[in-house]
C-alpha cells in the first residue's frame, strides 16, 4: 500500500512540482521507468475494462457468437448457386439478382452517411460499367469476369477473377456454411486467448509506443530546457520525459475512449507545456558578504 501511495504522490508531482523535477535532474529520485510502467498499467487496465464492458454489452444484446454466425449466413440466399469456370462466373438465378443490405450490416455504417440499399447485385449476363453501382444502389456488383466494389475511400475497384483464381469451383449455401463454421472454429480460441491477454498486450503495445515517442519527445524537453536556461543532456531529458508525459498520456486515454476529442499535435503541445512549467530555472543566490574585522592600530606607549 505504501508503494501505491508513493506512486500516486509521484503522479501529482509529475503533473506539477518544479522542486521534484530539480531533484530528478540531479538524479536523486530513482525509479522513473518504474513510474512510467505503472502509468502504462493504469492506462491499459482502464482501456481493457472498457473493452470488456463493451463486449459484455454486445454479448447480452446480440446473443454472442451464434448470432454473428446466423447474421453472416443469412446474407447468403439459400437458392443461390455460383459457378466459376475459366475466369467466368455464372449463376442459377434470374439476373440482375439483388441481395439487400441486412439490418445488422447497416449498424456498421455511419449514421450520417446514406448506406446502399443492396449489399451485392449479381449480373453475369451484361457488361458492367461504373454507373451501374449507382443505378443498382449497391456496395458491389458480381459480373461475369470481375467483382466491382464501391470503396468510399478509393472509389470503384475492379477485381478480375482470372488474376485471382484459375481453379473451377461451385459456391452455394452449404459451401458458405462450411467455410464460416471453419473460420469460427479457428477464431474462437484465438479470441478467448486474446481477451485473457488483452491487459498484457495493451501494456506492451502502449509502453513500446510511448518509449519510441520519447525518442522525439526528449528533444522537445531538451529544447524547453535551453529556453529555460537549464543545462540538460539528452539522457536527462529522456528520463524527465517518463514523468512529463503524464498529462499527455491522460489526454491520449481520453482520445482513445472519445475519438472526437483528438486534435493533431495536442499530445506534443501538452508535453512542451508540462516541461515549461516544471523546469524552472534555479535562481542565483547571492553570496553572503563576510564581515571584515578592521583591527584598530595599536598605540605604543612611550616608556
Amino acid at each position: 500500500m505504501n508503494r501505491i501511495q508513493e506512486w500516486i504522490q509521484n503522479v501529482v508531482k509529475s503533473v506539477y512540482d518544479p522542486s521534484f523535477y530539480r531533484e530528478l535532474i540531479k538524479g536523486k529520485t530513482p525509479g522513473s521507468f518504474t513510474y512510467f510502467l505503472g502509468l502504462m498499467l493504469v492506462f491499459s487496465v482502464v482501456l481493457s475494462f472498457r473493452a470488456y464492458v463493451s463486449l459484455g454489452t454486445w454479448w447480452v444484446e446480440g446473443n454472442g457468437i451464434s448470432n454473428v454466425r446466423e447474421s453472416i449466413l443469412s446474407s447468403y440466399p439459400d437458392e443461390l448457386v455460383l459457378e466459376y469456370r475459366d475466369g467466368h462466373v455464372t449463376s442459377n438465378v434470374d439476373e440482375p439478382y439483388f441481395i439487400p443490405m441486412s439490418e445488422s450490416l447497416r449498424d456498421f455504417v455511419d449514421s450520417e452517411k446514406k448506406s446502399s440499399a443492396n449489399l451485392l447485385v449479381i449480373d453475369t449476363s451484361h457488361p458492367i460499367v461504373p454507373e451501374d453501382i449507382v443505378r443498382y444502389d449497391t456496395v458491389a456488383i458480381l459480373g461475369n469476369t470481375a467483382l466491382w466494389v464501391n470503396d468510399p475511400e478509393s472509389g470503384i475497384q475492379v477485381n478480375t477473377f482470372a488474376t485471382l483464381n484459375k481453379d473451377p469451383f461451385t459456391l452455394d449455401k452449404g459451401v458458405v456454411t462450411g467455410f464460416v463454421d471453419g473460420a469460427f472454429r479457428i477464431l474462437k480460441p484465438i479470441t478467448i486467448v486474446g481477451l485473457v491477454l488483452l491487459p498484457v498486450l495493451s501494456i506492451l503495445w502502449f509502453s513500446i509506443s510511448y518509449v519510441l515517442y520519447l525518442l522525439f519527445g526528449a528533444l522537445l524537453v531538451l529544447i524547453v530546457g535551453k529556453v529555460r536556461n537549464i543545462d540538460l543532456s539528452y539522457k536527462q531529458s529522456y528520463r524527465l520525459g517518463f514523468h512529463l508525459i503524464t498529462v499527455p498520456v491522460c489526454y491520449g486515454l481520453l482520445t482513445t475512449m472519445f475519438p472526437v476529442l483528438e486534435i493533431p499535435l495536442v499530445f506534443s503541445i501538452l508535453l512542451v507545456v508540462a516541461a515549461y512549467i516544471n523546469l524552472e530555472p534555479v535562481k542565483a543566490v547571492p553570496e553572503a558578504v563576510e564581515d571584515v574585522v578592521v583591527s584598530e592600530p595599536s598605540i605604543s606607549k612611550e616608556a
